[in-house]
């Protein structure tokens, strides 16, 4: 990473830290940009505005007393939002859309939250995420496992990236439709323009 761009991370990161006062974040929105910057498919600065929405989008959501934090994930990606998780109704769900809209940059926002009791599957969604990462690691000269998110919600798995051409796209799909367990595969994902 040349010294200009290390300028710009440093010079974002304090604005995380003005902006939501929150030591917290910050840490975790400079520990994504530094892992991702050398792997991802986006910009440095791409990554780095991602992370301050993702920070800003934690802060909203921190101060909602109707949801359970820990029963949400939130995934950022040139400013489209994907989240993910449980609520108790659809006022909520629908609120926390509204509440995103409200942050600046944000693009698009993809609400898949559920509004249905279901049974926990906590385990098995871990280990289907688990198999996943684990066979786009068995295809690195292949996939750029870096440039995805994956989540896995009630067998369900979503993925949320970019990348670097069809051929790779194609790929990412096919070798999450085979991992066993899975029931759907909702894709998120865009082919990176040139």
């Amino acid at each position: 990473m040349n010294n200009m761009n290390f300028k710009k991370i440093l010079s974002i990161l304090l604005l995380i830290i003005s902006l939501n006062g929150c030591t917290t974040l910050f840490i975790g929105a400079a520990t994504t940009i530094g892992l991702k910057t050398g792997l991802d498919e986006r910009s440095v600065s791409t990554i780095a505005y991602d992370s301050i929405i993702w920070a800003k989008i934690k802060k909203i959501l921190l101060q909602e007393r109707d949801i359970v934090f820990s029963q949400i994930k939130i995934k950022v990606n040139d400013g489209n939002v994907l989240i993910l998780g449980h609520v108790r109704d659809s006022e909520i769900r629908l609120r926390m859309s509204q509440k995103i809209w409200e942050v600046e940059g944000v693009k698009r926002i993809t609400n898949e939250l559920n509004t249905k009791e279901q049974s926990p599957s906590y385990i098995e969604d871990s280990w289907i995420t688990a198999q996943i990462k684990m066979r786009f690691l068995a295809k690195l000269t292949k996939i750029n496992f870096v440039s995805y998110e994956i989540d896995t919600e009630n067998s369900i798995v979503y993925i949320f990236g970019i990348a670097k051409d069809y051929k790779e796209l194609l790929l990412v799909q096919d070798t999450v439709a085979r991992v066993y367990g899975v029931t759907k595969v909702i894709s998120y994902v865009r082919v990176k323009s040139y």
